[in-house]
């Protein structure tokens, strides 16, 4: 049993601007943004929190695995999520039965810390946001990597695709509001300063993409949603350890990538999350989400290519059930094997949240 300390949830989610203007070291890196948080809040784990995974190679997927927790009566989804460093949508999607304000005393959320690695973070690319898991990972200097939740831009404001670099980073940025935010909003000053109203947050990492940033939040509730102007946000405890790992002149990809394969282990994992539309930077009007089932064909294809010569057993009726109902969750859907039993060789905690 874990005690964490107490935060103030707050009740209600505003839409805040950003300044838009118009062969290494694979470790995965945990962070404990409880540990920086005011927490109040029992914590009696179902089944045991994952240990890391067992494999050096993580070259693929990285996490922690994942477990279920039960709710005591007064926490909230938002709460658990934030805990654990998990956006809205990850936490909401695998536990849709679960109300996100007032869940049930006794009810078991599904909290899965496993993810696919997008397939830009194979290339060249040491910083790529996914727009459909609405998640960050950045490959270190050190080739450490390390994975936040993201908040994007909502519909009307879509973030867009594209590539860039890091151009410059500022602690305590000042905002200074878009002409077109303030047309939204015409009490909005010119400038913001730093500080508590900021919807900057505490820094901000600067793009070659312009007008498009990455910093923290005076809103984190907004992480795992789409709720910007089309900047990228994240939580106020992860966008300093951002800050102070990312370097100027950082490779960055901003791809829309649902569906996603990778190998851990002998073990393929698929991951699936809902398409949502995306922006072409530069080009007019709105790219319509790919067909799941058509992403999920390439991606595995394109994993099994990566294993050439390798016998493989994929579970087809276990990857339309993922198509039918894309819930962000990791599950092993092949081996490179030709024998035995796939269900009895799947570790049960990189099950989803019916197993």
């Amino acid at each position: 049993m874990v005690r964490l300390r107490a935060i103030t949830v707050l009740l209600a989610i505003l839409l805040s601007g950003c300044a838009s203007a118009s062969g290494s070291n694979w470790l995965w890196t945990t962070h404990s943004p409880q540990s920086s948080m005011n927490l109040d809040l029992e914590q009696r784990l179902i089944t045991p929190e994952a240990q890391p995974l067992p494999y050096s190679d993580q070259k693929e997927v990285i996490g922690g695995g994942a477990f279920r927790y039960r709710i005591q009566g007064h926490e909230t989804l938002l709460l658990l999520a934030r805990t654990y460093d998990l956006g809205f949508n990850e936490i909401a999607m695998p536990n849709p039965g679960v109300d996100a304000w007032t869940p049930k005393k006794g009810a078991e959320v599904f909290l899965s810390m496993t993810h696919v690695l997008p397939s830009a973070m194979l290339g060249r690319a040491d910083l790529v946001i996914n727009l459909s898991e609405m998640r960050l990972f950045h490959r270190r200097k050190d080739g450490t990597l390390e994975s936040y939740p993201v908040g994007i831009g909502r519909e009307g404001f879509d973030t867009p695709v594209g590539f860039a670099k890091v151009t410059r980073k500022k602690s305590a940025p000042n905002w200074y509001v878009p002409a077109s935010i303030r047309k939204e909003n015409p009490k909005l000053p010119k400038v913001v300063p730093a500080g508590p109203n900021n919807p900057l947050g505490s820094h901000a990492v600067y793009l070659s993409m312009p007008g498009y940033l990455i910093h923290g939040t005076n809103k984190p509730y907004g992480i795992g949603r789409r709720v910007s102007h089309g900047c990228i946000r994240l939580y106020p405890e992860d966008i300093p350890r951002l800050y102070t790992n990312v370097q100027i002149g950082t490779r960055v990809a901003i791809v829309n990538e649902p569906v996603k394969a990778g190998w851990f282990g002998d073990n393929l994992l698929l991951e699936v999350f809902p398409a949502i539309p995306s922006k072409l930077r530069g080009k007019k009007g709105i790219k319509p989400p790919q067909r799941l089932d058509d992403a999920a064909g390439q991606a595995i294809r394109k994993a099994l290519a990566r294993r050439k010569g390798a016998q493989t057993r994929i579970d087809w009726d276990l990857v339309a059930q993922m198509m039918r109902n894309p819930d962000g969750v990791s599950r092993v859907v092949g081996r490179m094997t030709v024998d035995g039993d796939l269900n009895k060789l799947v570790p049960v905690r990189l099950m989803g949240p019916d197993s």
